[in-house]
């Protein structure tokens, strides 16, 4: 009798690891940045009435941002996965095979019926425990240290205080801003508002001969990745741009996320020399995107 029990468990064992094993997928980073929904362009008779067209970028400052290290996985809910999947580790361990056959094999299932009050609880424990530090393991694996976020967050805030990315962006439409050669452009400077959220009036603009102005703000700049030492990180910039009738501050067209994502980098690389790597990224992802805004206002036609 005492053989038997030991052949039930040694029956039922090697499913109850494997159900409580099953490795966890990591979870994604955290995201910084809205899914994009793209503005169609403004239609050819519109584009016919912009006359002067007059870029201003907003007066706000970017946020700086880093993904911070949240655990993203839950490990409550990663044990209560686990006792579910032992205890079905338990239910399911006859029927797998295994049990050897004849009066032997049959004496084991008899036993696994006796003992199924005892059995599920403990696969059910064995279960939660495995779940609960497989959730953890893999959330410290895939959490960026609070320590590299807070020091990242900082270089790269110190280096969009250092600079003008708002005026960098202007610059750039301005640009290549061309439109075909059909429109002109003029440099109106920082006039929009300090909060991005409140409307400028542009009045003064068409005084100056404006009829049309393009306003263009970068809204976040940060570093999104996951985890360890030494984590894997990405450049993205988030930019709004409007087009505005001066005369009357009527928007014509806008689009509220224009999103560049750079290549990945270790965190060392961005940090190595005082950061020089964010602020290379930082620049061509301010080209690209007045490149994209070029493009949407003055050229691409619907649809593609």
């Amino acid at each position: 009798m005492t053989l038997s029990v030991f052949r039930v468990t040694g029956l039922i064992a090697p499913f109850v690891l494997a159900a409580c094993a099953t490795e966890m997928p990591p979870p994604p980073p955290p995201a910084l940045f809205p899914q994009v929904q793209e503005a169609r362009p403004p239609t050819e008779a519109l584009r016919a009435s912009f006359g002067k067209v007059a870029v201003t970028s907003i007066a706000s400052a970017p946020n700086g941002d880093v993904s911070r290290p949240v655990l993203k996985v839950d490990v409550g809910e990663a044990a209560a996965r686990g006792a579910g999947e032992g205890a079905l580790g338990v239910l399911g361990a006859p029927f797998h095979g295994g049990g050897g056959g004849g009066a032997s094999g049959g004496e084991a299932l008899v036993l696994w019926f006796i003992l199924l009050p005892v059995l599920v609880p403990a696969g059910a424990i064995v279960g939660a425990g495995f779940g609960a530090a497989n959730a953890s393991a893999t959330a410290n694996a895939n959490t960026i240290p609070e320590k590299i976020a807070d020091d990242m967050e900082s270089t790269l805030r110190r280096i969009l205080a250092l600079h003008e990315p708002q005026a960098d962006l202007r610059r750039y439409v301005l640009e290549h801003g061309v439109g075909g050669g059909k429109l002109e452009l003029i440099d109106a400077g920082t006039t929009g508002a300090v909060d991005p959220s409140a409307a400028t009036a542009y009045a003064p603009l068409a005084e100056s001969g404006a009829s049309t102005v393009l306003e263009v703000g970068v809204s976040t700049v940060g570093l999104v990745g996951r985890g360890g030492g030494d984590p894997e990180l990405t450049l993205m910039i988030d930019v709004r741009a409007r087009l505005i009738r001066a005369p009357d501050n009527s928007e014509l067209w806008g689009q509220q996320h224009m999103i560049f994502t750079s290549a990945s980098r270790r965190y060392s690389l961005w940090k190595a020399n005082d950061g020089a790597l964010i602020q290379s990224a930082l620049n061509g992802g301010l080209e690209n995107i007045a490149r994209e805004i070029d493009d949407k206002v003055f050229l691409e036609v619907w649809p593609k």
